[in-house]
């Protein structure tokens, strides 16, 4: 084999074996608080705690300004702040506005825009102006409340946590008031005497009008008699109130957020009214369920009982938790998100299976939850493939467009495509600022995604005496260490960059563990660290000394070009990070010339160029004579990486009928068609 070329397959995190339970999924479980090894491992710094840097901040502050997060409101104008204070009652504007703000409230205190600030600010001030005498702050009129059928958790989950990101921006003390007086109130309406999950006689004549194009409208139950009327089923979103518990709990330490998440989580589990039912725990622990259900909710629900393990310390958590991981593994496509077509349906991860935003950025959360309590550094690696490769691969590099679907390998991105799989016929795979299906719920995640990743780069250690740099990339972190202000410069061009560079500041020298994560494709490790004592765990360097003003930690590593192989046998190519597609000629239709009325957003389609046969390529057996290389690129733009990237990779391809070309390859997000995975040739020898 070719030196600096190697062979993997993705590798499988967590327990492969069926977890057995010896009694009743909930019951006796003082019992199991025993086998769950210490958790968390880190505990997350405020938002405020952390800054991006070099290109992360520059590709945040272009979509804050020029891109669709920052002017989603021309295209789509219902994201504003009326369905809190006119108490609208729809659940799709509070779901996507919610979670539209989530990400841009980050993204404006990232990017250091006043103007983008200012808005945020307005936003926030005219829903804390809405909150009622009660403390309730939300969207749903009172004759509407604790109907099970609204969604009310939902909406106000995603209220809750664009309230808390709010607060830890700015430490504005209202914003976390709010949150924790409609906490209160809610757990008030919704109880053992009110569940909210499963139906109760009259639930059906609650239900909020249908909102034109939300996701869920047209989600009923068919229980195959036509005769009989078919109530929307409860969706499952609604279990994601535990994110609001969760970050409660971790500011405020009180312990009845912990027990209300719990609640939630054992009503959804013994609910046949609400699914989908993935992360329900009998499902969870059985090996040989596959996953089923909606991607996103399944994304998202992925972390619930990665909380519980660590705020209740039961065993059966942790087994769920290591459970989920492994589950999830089985399904992750080559570019690293779940598979997603909007449901999961147990598909095969093919690198031509789609994926969802939505579903991307959830599991991002989700996966960075389970780094922050149970410290896997092969979960790094994931995060970083995922918001590197599928992230990336399924946006436009201004920022203006995104793919609600995409895939690793995509031979044409039409508004309408007939691929044999559930909902992937009906407008999700063009480019466009803000897709109609699920009112535009792919372009509101989409929005958080880069914030998410860049709030779980650093945290501290759980006993809080060091700090970890646990995902890589351009940044800083200005926090407190042993009473002392410490402030750690990350200066990389990192994933495009072999060397990460950690610059120190200190209002006072201190002595403390400072962890990096070492990425476990990573070929070779060199490390410069003057007078440091560097011990090594699994997958990270620890480096302790007493830090000065002026010191500094270096690492360069070796990026080996790497053959991943695919469920279907095909090879994808990688270095680094990142994943390496051969980009596809293409041809773009215009279907939109501006996207409402706004001409900077048009809306479009490619096809494959006319007489070019889809996905044409294949690849030679790997010998010592035959291999990829790594070539820079003399247009390499820092400050715009992936339109303009600094690597590429050269190596043999064949075409169909067995002609060899030397063939470069681009980073996913580099791309637009594309083939990222590549059938090994027989009846061709190499070069």
């Amino acid at each position: 084999m070719r030196a600096g070329i190697q062979r993997e397959r993705d590798v499988r995190i967590g327990i492969s074996h069926r977890v057995g339970v010896g009694c009743g999924l909930f019951m006796c479980a003082a019992a199991m608080v025993c086998g769950a090894p210490e958790c968390p491992v880190y505990e997350p710094l405020l938002l405020r705690e952390i800054q991006p840097r070099g290109w992360m901040a520059g590709q945040l502050r272009n979509d804050a300004l020029r891109g669709v997060a920052g002017n989603l409101q021309k295209v789509r104008p219902q994201y504003t702040p009326a369905t809190w204070v006119h108490k609208t009652g729809s659940a799709g504007a509070a779901e996507l506005t919610g979670n539209w703000l989530d990400g841009y409230t980050r993204m404006a205190y990232y990017g250091g825009y006043a103007s983008e600030r200012s808005k945020v600010n307005r936003y926030v001030r005219e829903i804390l102006d809405a909150q009622e005498p009660s403390g309730y702050v939300g969207n749903m009129p009172a004759d509407l409340r604790w109907k099970r059928l609204n969604r009310d958790l939902f909406n106000e989950s995603r209220t809750g946590v664009a309230l808390l990101a709010y607060y830890e921006m700015t430490g504005e003390q209202e914003a976390l008031d709010a949150v924790i007086a409609t906490a209160d109130v809610i757990m008030a309406n919704y109880n053992e005497d009110n569940p909210p999950f499963i139906y109760q006689p009259g639930d059906e004549n609650y239900r909020a009008e249908p909102v034109e194009g939300e996701e869920g409208a047209d989600d009923f139950v068919d229980d195959g008699d036509p005769a009989k009327p078919k109530p929307r089923k409860i969706n499952g979103h609604v279990l994601m109130y535990v994110d609001v518990c969760e970050w409660l709990y971790r500011l405020t330490g009180e312990k009845k957020y912990v027990e209300y998440a719990e609640f939630l989580y054992r009503q959804y589990s013994e609910s046949n009214d609400i699914g989908p039912d993935d992360i329900k725990l009998d499902v969870l622990l059985d090996p040989e369920i596959p996953l089923e259900g909606h991607g996103a909710h399944v994304a998202e629900h992925f972390r619930v009982p990665f909380f519980l393990a660590c705020a209740t310390g039961k065993d059966i958590y942790y087994k769920a938790s290591q459970a989920a991981l492994e589950k999830f593994s089985r399904f992750r496509t080559p570019s690293g998100a779940l598979v997603s077509d909007e449901g999961v349906h147990g598909q095969m991860p093919l690198p031509e299976q789609g994926y969802e935003y939505c579903a991307t950025t959830e599991m991002t959360a989700s996966l960075a939850s389970a780094l922050q309590k149970f410290g896997n550094p092969e979960v790094g690696d994931w995060i970083e493939w995922l918001v590197f490769n599928a992230a990336q691969g399924a946006r436009t590099p201004d920022g203006t467009m995104i793919n609600y679907l995409s895939a690793a390998t995509v031979t044409r991105a039409k508004e309408r495509m007939n691929l044999g799989y559930p909902h992937n016929s009906n407008g999700r795979w063009h480019y466009s600022p803000a897709h109609q299906v699920g009112g535009s719920c792919c372009t509101a995640n989409a929005v958080k995604l880069m914030p998410y990743y860049v709030g779980s780069m650093w945290m501290r250690s759980a006993d809080g005496a060091g700090l970890a740099a646990l995902l890589l990339g351009p940044s800083e972190v200005r926090t407190r260490v042993g009473g002392v202000l410490v402030t750690i410069r990350e200066e990389t061009g990192y994933p495009f960059e072999d060397r990460v560079r950690f610059h120190f500041e200190t209002a006072a020298p201190v002595e403390f563990p400072f962890e990096v994560r070492i990425p476990g494709w990573a070929g070779s490790v060199e490390t410069y660290a003057p007078r440091a004592a560097v011990t090594e765990g699994k997958g990270r360097k620890i480096f302790r000394k007493k830090w000065r003003t002026g010191d500094t930690v270096e690492l360069k590593f070796g990026h080996p070009v790497r053959l991943r192989e695919c469920v279907n046998g095909e090879v994808a190519i990688a270095r680094g990070p990142l994943l390496y597609a051969q980009p596809l000629p293409a041809e773009k239709k215009v279907l939109k010339k501006s996207r409402g009325g706004v001409p900077e957003f048009t809306e479009w389609e490619l096809l494959p160029e006319s007489g070019e046969p889809a996905a044409p390529w294949s690849i030679a057996p790997i010998n010592p004579d035959a291999g990829f290389k790594a070539v820079e690129n003399p247009a390499y733009d820092p400050e715009r990486p992936w339109a303009h990237p600094r690597w590429f990779l050269e190596g043999p391809l064949y075409l169909r009928r067995g002609k060899g070309a030397v063939s470069r390859l681009k980073p996913l997000g580099s791309t637009f068609l594309r083939q990222a995975a590549f059938p090994v040739r027989r009846d061709v020898s190499p070069p």
